[in-house]
């Protein structure tokens, strides 16, 4: 729910090749559909993180470690943490994006 960090983040994420409906059913809160393998399992891995009680599933972790091994796994939910805490900040002291702040948040 920052909009700073989403607009820091998306336009890197197209430059890289990541789909542009993927970034804008994240963008509007709509379901995130036609995601496989190594995607799907990182998907899974940070939605649970940030949702619900903020756990990782069993059968998601051990998704997350056969894919990523436990380094990559651990790598991902400190990226996670990481990006969740600027946005904090970013929030706590209202600093807007580098562009239009009236773009929907996360």
């Amino acid at each position: 729910d920052c909009n700073y960090a989403w607009g820091a983040i998306r336009p890197p994420a197209l430059g890289a090749g990541v789909d542009a409906a993927l970034l804008e059913a994240l963008e509007h809160g709509r379901p995130v559909t036609g995601l496989a393998g190594e995607h799907a399992v990182i998907f899974d891995f940070c939605y649970q993180l940030l949702r619900g009680n903020h756990h990782i599933g069993e059968e998601t972790y051990r998704a997350a470690v056969d894919k990523l091994g436990v380094a990559g796994a651990v790598q991902l939910a400190i990226t996670v943490g990481y990006v969740t805490m600027t946005s904090l900040v970013a929030n706590g002291f209202e600093i807007p994006p580098a562009g239009d702040d009236a773009r929907p948040a996360l």
